[in-house]
């Protein structure tokens, strides 16, 4: 006969499972890990959190189409990229907006951005990127200052600083004359190729910039430029304010007013070394192809024909809406000397003189022409 048993009294009064904090905290992460970000790091208090990411380029094959001198150079934008990303996470930790899910639903605001030294990347081993926030007071209330650096192979450098802060969005539109149709746009596979033979490396993932309306000698222009995400690894990618490939191609539409126009004045490689603001607005949708208005001025120190004495701007539009994308102000530049010689496809090797016919006497014609009958 089965006979059923009294149930055991269990008693869960006494808890002898012991779980540290940092397990606890793992196993609940409120983030997926990041592809550029990372991680927050366990213990770390959201009011000033630390993230860290080993970026690996196999995982962000992307990175590879992005070449200074022939190195894998870390942009700039990915830097930025990853502020916003951070900003994010703390604020949803610390103050959370009801029915904010993704971090291109707020606005930001960047100012005062450093770079001091390129991350370059190898392909063969990960660097371990860290990036950490602080939270300002007084005239810096409710700005994080953000600083970023990475350790490879016992060196610890920094990389950038700056500040951010989350802000509300005011509806934005661009000036009727701004989103005109361009004028005689052209191409930009020749600037392309100019870069190309100056030392930079853009690769497939990176060459966003479309089409551009330039008038040789002005400071001024306008393009198309792709806000497209590249392909990665995995699918979907992480999500971002902005896609850096598409930040760096936004960076990129201030090349022809840097110049004035003038693709042989293209000598070196600039990167950035400072930002004075960057502002990127929410998108419901954002679209696929954007619409630059650049400038570009003299700093008022150093030689006028030499193009890193310039800042830029530029503002990135929605063609169908006008609405405000992205604004980028105060760009200023670090130039890179790489020994490449920009004319070295036309350097001539040798010299040899011929006889002129213009110079040949009226005998001398007539014995040319005697010799080929």
């Amino acid at each position: 006969n089965i006979v059923d048993l009294p149930n055991y009294s269990w008693n869960h009064q006494t808890k002898y499972w012991y779980e540290s904090d940092a397990s606890r905290e793992w196993r609940y992460r409120p983030f997926v890990h990041h592809d550029l970000l990372g991680s927050k790091i366990l213990n770390a208090p959201w009011s000033a959190p630390t993230f860290r990411k080993i970026l690996d380029v196999k995982d962000l094959p992307w990175l590879i189409d992005h070449k200074m001198a022939g190195d894998i150079v870390f942009p700039a934008a990915a830097f930025c990229t990853m502020a916003m990303e951070a900003t994010f996470q703390c604020r949803q930790m610390t103050a959370p907006v009801q029915g904010v899910t993704r971090v291109d639903q707020f606005r930001f605001r960047l100012r005062e951005l450093k770079f001091y030294k390129a991350l370059v990347l190898d392909e063969a081993n990960p660097s371990k990127v860290t990036l950490t926030l602080a939270p300002q007071s007084g005239t810096y209330a409710n700005w994080y200052k953000f600083t970023v650096s990475s350790l490879y192979e016992g060196t610890l450098d920094d990389h950038c600083h700056g500040y951010i802060r989350i802000e509300e969005a005011p509806i934005e539109r661009a000036p009727a004359e701004d989103i005109m149709p361009l004028k005689n746009p052209r191409k930009t596979g020749n600037w392309y190729k100019t870069l190309s033979e100056a030392g930079y490396g853009f690769g497939p993932a990176f060459i966003k910039h479309l089409e551009t309306e330039v008038v040789t000698g002005e400071r001024r222009s306008r393009s198309h430029v792709s806000l497209t995400e590249p392909e990665s690894k995995w699918s979907p990618q992480s999500p971002y304010a902005i896609h850096p490939a598409a930040l760096d191609g936004c960076f990129q539409t201030v090349t022809p007013s840097a110049v004035a126009g003038i693709r042989s004045a293209i000598h070196g490689i600039l990167v950035p070394a400072v930002i004075d603001e960057l502002i990127v607005n929410p998108v419901e949708s954002r679209p696929d192809i954007g619409l630059s208005v650049t400038g570009s001025e003299y700093v008022g120190r150093g030689r006028l024909e030499e193009n890193k004495n310039y800042m830029s701007h530029c503002t990135v539009y929605d063609p169908a809406s006008g609405n405000m994308l992205m604004k980028l102000t105060g760009l200023r530049y670090n130039k890179i000397d790489t020994n490449h010689e920009i004319e070295a496809a036309h350097t001539y090797c040798r010299t040899i003189w011929k006889p002129d016919v213009s110079f040949l006497t009226q005998d001398q014609l007539s014995l040319i022409a005697d010799a080929k009958k």
